[in-house]
Parts: C-alpha cells; sequence; structure tokens
C-alpha cells in the first residue's frame, strides 16, 4: 500500500504529524507528536511505502528535522520512501 505524504501540507514538524493523522488513522491521539514516538509509529507503516510529493517544500520549512524524519524512515526500510529520497 502507498501512503502519500503533500509537502505543501507539511510546514512545520506538526504539520508533519496532522498529514500522517489524515492519511494513516492508526496515527491516532495517543501519538507523542515528537521524533522519537515516530520511530515507533514506523513500525506501523510494515508492508506501506510513502511517496513524498512536493518534499522540496517541505525540507526547506522543516530545515534539520526534514533529514531526520528521512533518516528514522531509511532507519527502519530503507526502500520505504518513494520518490528519490533514498540514500
Amino acid at each position: 500500500m502507498e501512503v502519500i505524504l503533500n509537502g505543501n501540507n507539511i510546514l512545520s514538524e506538526s504539520d508533519f504529524y496532522d498529514e500522517l493523522k489524515k492519511i494513516h488513522p492508526d496515527f491516532g491521539y495517543y501519538f507523542g507528536r515528537n521524533l522519537n514516538a515516530l520511530r515507533d509509529y514506523v513500525g506501523l507503516l510494515d508492508g506501506y511505502t510513502i511517496r513524498w510529493v512536493n518534499y522540496k517544500y517541505s525540507k526547506e520549512k522543516l530545515k534539520d528535522n526534514f533529514e531526520v524524519i528521512i533518516n528514522i524512515f531509511h532507519e527502519y526500510n530503507e526502500n520505504i520512501l518513494n520518490n528519490g529520497l533514498n540514500k
């Protein structure tokens, strides 16, 4: 299954978590909304591929957190991202 993140909607770390919640219902109310909790959450995406459209816009806005988020996804599964964001 493919999950699509729209970079135009992600202007902050909080927006990133909001976008995940919109596209994946298991990303729910009790999620910690921080990068450590994201590491735990990525396990729920087993079998998923993530396509982050317009990621360059998010990268500009998220700054260093963008790289941290990408690295968290890669720690879980180096092929989880499907749009040139692989290392």
